[in-house]
């Protein structure tokens, strides 16, 4: 026979993947009890992460890790590694990421201006309007060049 236990969800959320010298956002299921530090493999000196509670009720911070390897975060008695990558190979992803979260901020920015579909503005009236003023201003220097000629 065996004995089973119930799993208990862990506490910590941590990220899917992280890079150096990027945000990597840190969670706690609960309202903040204790401190969360990280600390780098090889040891070093532990960071506290501050922490805020969002609209979800997690407690959750940012990190920003300065060397490439293994980190180690801790809540309470719980401890979990997650893996920084170093910046170099990531550099196509980063990109990505970066105009991902640009098109989301323009179609964003757009439903809240009322905007029509996000799309580009028609340049036919611009170039119309152009046309029509730089062909005032030819007209107006073309008049006055046979007045003073008179």
């Amino acid at each position: 026979r065996t004995l089973a236990r119930p799993r208990t969800a862990p506490m910590l959320e941590l990220p899917g993947s992280a890079v150096v010298d990027e945000r990597a956002r840190l969670c706690v299921r609960e309202a903040p009890t204790a401190p969360l530090t990280v600390s780098a493999s090889p040891p070093s000196a532990s960071v506290r992460v501050a922490l805020q509670v969002d609209d979800l009720g997690r407690a959750c911070g940012f990190y920003w890790a300065r060397a490439a390897g293994w980190h180690m975060v801790s809540y309470g008695s719980e401890s979990r590694s997650f893996y920084v990558a170093a910046s170099t190979p990531w550099l196509g992803v980063a990109a990505q990421r970066a105009q991902d979260a640009t098109a989301q901020m323009a179609l964003a920015s757009g439903a809240r201006s009322g905007g029509g579909g996000g799309g580009r503005s028609p340049r036919a009236p611009f170039l119309l309007l152009f046309v029509v003023l730089a062909g005032a201003l030819w007209w107006r220097e073309r008049t006055r060049g046979t007045e003073a000629a008179h």
